[in-house]
């Protein structure tokens, strides 16, 4: 216990220490590269937590383990099905509609207040090219930024309440990587900020999201016997959601995609999923 309250102190408070220090001295891609920075608070936890609790044992604990077996596919194509399917999910609900990348990207030039160029469609590639260098961003460099989070959220944390059992870790693990996300929500991340309980119930829609998908991400790193599954997941679906975004038209905190009730209602299932195939095997 004193273990995983030491490791959530230093996580979180390396990560919020940075957003709450640099954030207004920053704006437009600077705050992309702050959030990239912030991702690394867990790994900062992990490795000063291990140095405490774990000699020895540091890379066991973080699941830093190469030896790799189908589950490490499974995770890197599962990002793309699931962002995807989130995203079309999102046009059963009222006012929500499939477009164009190029539309997408249209009305995205045009909200930044900027004309946009008339060969814009013909500078976008296809979405089938897009996802293709979406995946193999979400390698590298993505899944490096994401082994930040994965190293401390599958890596430190999990080793550290797996033994609770595995549903119940997995939600403590997921309360705990959701509620990290709060300055981020809080500062218009993911979500915007003209929606209904802003930012509260923003905050609560990431960690509704985190503990949904929190099953699937302990569920690679019991496959597998290491966090470098979760981390590509999580680099490319971060990358794969850089698409989407274009892609939906008239979506709301509620309805987008991955992060909305859609990837919810797609979470529920794959967790089922998890279930059937067994979560107790371990790598």
């Amino acid at each position: 216990m004193m273990r995983t309250i030491v490791f959530v102190l230093i996580a979180y408070g390396a990560s919020w220490a940075l957003w709450y220090a640099a954030s207004p001295h920053v704006s437009g891609t600077g705050r992309i590269a702050l959030a990239t920075v912030y991702m690394f608070g867990p790994l900062i936890g992990a490795l000063a937590t291990s140095a405490l609790f774990d000699r020895g044992r540091r890379a066991e604990m973080i699941g830093w383990r190469w030896r790799m077996n189908l589950w490490w596919i499974v995770a890197w194509v599962a990002a793309p099905v699931l962002a995807l399917g989130a995203a079309y999910l999102s046009t059963l609900a009222p006012g929500v509609e499939m477009q164009s990348i190029e539309e997408g990207a249209r009305k995205a030039v045009i909200a930044a207040g900027q004309t946009p160029p008339d060969d814009l469609a013909q500078a976008i590639p296809t979405l089938p090219v897009l996802v293709a260098l979406a995946m193999l961003g979400g390698i590298i460099p993505n899944a490096i930024a994401a082994f930040g989070e994965e190293a401390g959220w599958r890596g430190y944390l999990w080793s550290s309440v797996r033994g609770l059992g595995f549903w119940k870790a997995s939600i403590i693990v997921g309360v705990i990587w959701g509620f990290w996300h709060a300055p981020l929500i809080m500062s218009g991340h993911n979500y915007g900020s003209g929606y209904f309980g802003f930012p509260w119930t923003g905050i609560a829609m990431m960690t509704a999201f985190c503990v949904a998908l929190s099953p699937f991400m302990g569920f690679l790193r019991d496959r597998t016997g290491s966090s470098l599954p979760a981390a590509i997941f999580h680099g490319t679906v971060n990358a794969i959601s850089g698409i989407t975004v274009f892609l939906i038209a008239g979506a709301d905190i509620w309805t987008m995609g991955l992060i909305g009730f859609p990837g919810l209602v797609l979470l529920v299932v794959l967790s089922i999923g998890v279930a059937l195939l067994g979560p107790n095997t371990r790598a």
